[in-house]
């Protein structure tokens, strides 16, 4: 079940569906559907933005081992 009060919070954030999706594990039309309505209040700079997709491939290759292992 996707918590919907942290998925808004990440879109106000500035995050975008996709981001929102892989963090929160859900779809990606599930964040369009459920989200539109939110405005995002902060936007990230060039660095912010570099560093948080650095992060996100980080987690996507830890998770990626992870199911391979099990």
């Amino acid at each position: 079940m996707v918590d919907k009060t942290k998925a808004e919070n990440m879109r106000k954030m500035g995050m975008s569906y996709k981001d929102i999706s892989i963090a929160a594990g859900c779809s990606e039309s599930w964040c369009k559907q459920n989200l539109k309505g939110i405005k995002q209040e902060y936007s990230m700079g060039d660095e912010q933005l570099k560093v948080k997709n650095q992060a996100i491939e980080i987690l996507e290759e830890a998770l990626a081992k992870l199911r391979s292992i099990g």
